[in-house]
């Protein structure tokens, strides 16, 4: 009886699999379901220079591979639909640019466009930037009005009165070393306010409190950071100094935990990045 069944199984699948030749090839050129995971190839071109003239030896990165501009201040990024931001390694000797304060080093990528062109323009310090100053906000972690009216009222107005206290020409930048915010992120607003009341270039960490702990992975858990900040590990440098800034909370999924992290991915960024 069972192997009764069983042949009877058996020619059942028979059926099932010995389809038509016109269906098969049918089935073979049906359209693709969409895809969650968009590799379609980008190649980004671009420029870094000064009043239009190209600097030569410019390190400009997709967060995966890193290229070096030409002699003409020209690049070529070859990159895919997953990376999301085309950046540079400011170089020693430039300008910090920004924008009411935030550092702008960086530019988004278009997922769906396959030729873009991303130019980055710097300006020639006046001075030698070996000798420079920076600051760091170590946890701002606001949760509620109140803290920011302590960042907006105090810490701010004290960090501006510190750099006023310098010679005029004294190099300045800051760091916010992450949780710029408790879990609350209608508080960047008031971040960002206070990093322009304080008045210099201000580059930020992301922290475990900036991540968003709705999201189901680590992999979109820093979105909205980076919609405000930009990618969340690259580099810089000031003088002799190259400061490099990586993302080391690894979100679990599970809200409000994780781990000290550092993915392949940055670790291979960062192999490049310091042999530049």
């Amino acid at each position: 009886m069972f192997r009764r069944k069983f042949l009877q199984s058996l020619g059942l699948v028979g059926l099932g699999t010995a389809l038509p030749l016109g269906a098969a090839e049918a089935q073979d050129k049906a359209p693709a379901a969409d895809q969650p995971f968009k590799l379609n190839p980008i190649t980004i071109k671009g420029k870094v220079h000064q009043n239009g003239k190209g600097l030569a030896g410019i390190p400009v990165t997709d967060g995966y591979n890193i290229v070096l501009t030409d002699k003409a201040g020209k690049y070529t990024l070859n990159t895919n639909a997953t990376a999301e931001f085309v950046y540079l390694t400011i170089p020693r000797g430039y300008a910090i640019p920004h924008e009411k304060g935030i550092a702008q080093f960086f530019k988004p990528i278009a997922p769906n466009t396959a030729n873009q062109t991303a130019d980055f323009a710097l300006q020639k310090l006046d001075k030698d930037d070996t000798n420079h100053t920076f600051v760091v906000w170590a946890d701002p972690q606001m949760i509620n009005k109140k803290d920011t009216e302590q960042l907006l009222t105090e810490s701010a107005p004290d960090l501006k009165n510190l750099v006023a206290q310098y010679p005029a020409d004294t190099l300045f930048h800051a760091i916010g070393c992450g949780d710029l915010v408790w879990d609350k992120f209608e508080l960047y607003d008031d971040y960002k306010k206070a990093v322009d009341i304080a008045g210099i270039p201000f580059f930020q960490v992301i922290g475990n409190h900036d991540m968003d702990i709705k999201s189901r992975s680590d992999d979109k858990s820093g979105d909205t950071f980076k919609s405000l900040f930009g990618p969340t590990y690259y580099s810089f440098n000031r003088g002799d100094i190259h400061y490099v800034v990586l993302d080391n909370v690894f979100f679990i999924g599970v809200a409000k935990r994780y781990i000290g992290y550092l993915t392949e991915k940055q670790l291979q960024w960062l192999e490049q990045d310091l042999r530049q």
